[in-house]
Formats: structure tokens, sequence, C-alpha cells
């Protein structure tokens, strides 16, 4: 990450905290998206390379140019407020065994649950907000930074549904965030079904 001469980057205070939470190891929902150990930074890396393929793609129609430092700021840090925000516990789940083709129950160690607000990060309410928040302790982002990962939930969040247009058509790299993040949780990573998961063992077996 580059960023202006003087501007607030505390570098080293970003990676220690990175290295020393559990962004690396904290699934990135708990049966969505990267619901598995590592899937919240995983799903960041995904959201950047998204970004920066809308960017190349949308560029000439863009009014700014972004430089790759943005993109890996808001890709990276748009999902800052889960850490923290679950916890893995053992418990029982079915799966189609992939050599049987019959539903079995599983013992699983890494089911994954959403934490009591009591025992999470919660502080201005949003997940979009409370991300900003944590960011802005080690880097100062600029107004279309912030507003890209106050609003990569689109509208998720009901009270600000009204809003979205305008703040949309002012921050295009918050449309573009969304984008990406919306590519990212229900196309690259998402999670078949088990019915799914059957008709694909059963497309296999025909080409076999």
């Amino acid at each position: 990450i580059v960023v202006p001469e003087g501007w607030f980057f505390d570098r080293e205070g970003l990676l220690d905290f990175l290295e020393h939470s559990n962004f690396y190891e904290d699934p990135a929902s708990s049966k969505y998206h990267g619901a598995y150990r590592g899937g919240l930074c995983q799903h960041s890396l995904n959201v950047y390379d998204n970004l920066v393929k809308l960017v190349a793609d949308k560029q000439s129609e863009l009014p700014t140019i972004y430089d790759n430092s943005t993109l890996i700021i808001v890709a990276l840090f748009h999902d800052l407020a889960n850490i923290g925000l679950y916890e893995f516990y053992k418990g029982r789940e079915s799966r189609i065994n992939p050599t049987t083709h019959a539903q079995e129950w599983y013992n699983v160690e890494d089911k994954i649950r959403l934490l009591d607000p009591e025992d999470r990060f919660v502080l201005l309410g949003t997940h979009g907000a409370n991300s900003a928040f944590i960011a802005n302790n080690f880097i100062l982002l600029t107004n279309e930074q912030t507003a890209a990962i106050l609003n990569h939930m689109g509208g998720a969040d009901d009270e600000k549904i009204k809003d979205m247009p305008y703040i949309y058509k002012r921050y295009p790299l918050a449309v573009l965030l969304h984008i990406a993040d919306m590519e990212a949780s229900y196309i690259d990573e998402r999670i078949p079904t088990d019915d799914e998961v059957q008709v694909m063992i059963e497309r296999e077996k025909a080409v076999q």
C-alpha cells in the first residue's frame, strides 16, 4: 500500500493487528460463503481479484483513476468487522458420500456459529461502519474509500436503501466494491447444496 507523503498510515500497527487478530483464521460467514478456517482472508483476496478486473474493464467509463493501493485498501478492509464475529465448535452435519452417493452424518470439528453481541466487536451498529472504524485506526481513509466500505453491502441495510442511488452515483468505487463482493460471495465461494452435489455426481457418472 502506497499513500501520499504525510498521510497517516500505521503500516507496522496494521500488520501486527492482522497477525495477532483472527483475520487469517476466521471464516467469512457461518454457512453462506467462505465458511471454513481462513475463509475471511480468502474472501478478501477474491474480492480484490474481482475488483481489479472490474476496474480494468470499466476504467474508460469511470471519472476517477483508481490506483492499486485504493483497490487493496477497500477490498482487504471491507470485512474487518468479521474478525471475531464467529466461533468454531464441534457438531454433526449430513453430507453426500462421494463414493456411495448416500447421505451420511459426520462429526464435524469446525462447525461455525455467530457469537452473541456481548462476545464480539460491536460499536457503530452496521457491518460496514465497524469495518471502516477498524481500518481508520491504521490508515486515514479517503471519502470514497470510506463510502465504498460503508456501503459494500448494498441494500442489505434497509435504512440506507433510499440513499443508495445517490451514494453509488457519487462514489463509483462503492458500486464496484459491492459487485466484486457479490461475485466473490455468490459465485466464487458459493457452497453447493447436497442436491446440487448429487447433480454434479450424476453428471460425472454420465460422462464416464
